[in-house]
């Protein structure tokens, strides 16, 4: 058996070995059965996901990625559409994103996707922003 892979390796690539991983907090204050399951979704996908270096502190440097209210929803015939917000902030509660998005009940894991995708624009948003004049 021969396996091929088809995305560069930090062995094959030293480049790629010696990026860091961007530091972020996730935030989530939902507090109805929706929104936590939401959340639930949200956090296991950044978990699961080797692009981030998740952090548990406010630091400088920080993406800050919150979900900052609970998620709304809407029947669609026999089905429940829930819609979400999320924010991109520095550590210094500067919010410089922010986005909406949605995905069927039952299928969070998508609405979760869509925000990691979100996160990795914000992430080289926020790395153009932190060599900019204010941030010095």
């Amino acid at each position: 058996m021969i396996l091929v892979s088809l995305f560069p390796t930090a062995q094959g690539n030293p480049h790629l070995g010696n990026q860091k991983k961007p530091p972020v907090e996730l935030w989530c204050t939902g507090d109805d059965l929706l929104s936590q399951r939401m959340c639930q979704a949200f956090f296991a996908a950044f978990e699961s996901n080797p692009d981030f270096d998740l952090q548990e502190e406010n630091k400088p440097g920080n993406l800050i990625v919150t979900i900052p209210e609970n998620v709304g929803w809407k029947k669609i015939g026999k089905r429940t559409k829930i819609y979400y917000s999320v924010e991109f902030s520095t550590s210094d509660d500067r919010v410089f994103m922010a986005n909406k998005g949605s995905c069927w009940h039952n299928e969070y894991a998508t609405c979760a996707n869509q925000i990691l995708k979100q996160t990795r624009i914000a992430v080289r948003k926020l790395s153009v922003l932190m060599t900019g004049p204010e941030f010095h």
